[in-house]
């Protein structure tokens, strides 16, 4: 009923219904830049933060610290504009909790930090870089669930 419903709000309205939404929740207009503007509100919001419990990563000396201090690091590479990066933030938080004491796991704000971001590689988001024993062994890409949660399960072994 809800899809339905959020297929007349676009047709009468010309605005896009967001995952989740219901009648009365925010839209948006289709492109990019609205996206930026509908996300980056959202996750300045406090009903909807943006992955809270992840430790911000904001620079490279930071992040070689944290890969160097821990022997496993999942770093959430992401931005507020980003739909699929809102879909799996409480996804990744679970794996942090579920992790705890195996894996660190941090997050790269690829908006604020371009320069770093490019460093890495970041051209899709979500993008998580992972690491064992201070070097990179692997990169999930995109929002699959299942690849990510076998990459940490890997490292923390």
């Amino acid at each position: 009923m809800r899809t339905l419903k959020a297929i007349k709000f676009v047709a009468e309205h010309g605005e896009v219904c967001p995952a989740g939404w219901q009648p009365g929740d925010p839209t948006m207009k289709a492109g990019i830049e609205s996206s930026k503007e509908y996300f980056g509100t959202l996750a300045d919001s406090p009903e909807s933060p943006l992955a809270p419990t992840l430790q911000a990563v904001k620079s490279r000396s930071e992040l070689d610290a944290l890969v160097s201090s821990n022997d496993a690091v999942v770093l959430d590479c992401l931005a507020n504009w980003c739909g699929k990066c809102h879909q799996l933030a409480p996804f990744v938080e679970e794996l942090q909790q579920n992790y705890k004491g195996k894996v660190a796991f941090a997050k790269l704000d690829t908006e604020a930090f371009k320069a770093l971001s490019e460093e890495l590689g970041v051209s899709v988001l979500p993008t998580f870089k992972v690491f064992k024993g201070g070097k990179e062994v692997s990169t999930v890409v995109g929002y699959k669930k299942k690849l990510l949660a076998d990459a940490v399960a890997k490292v923390a072994a």
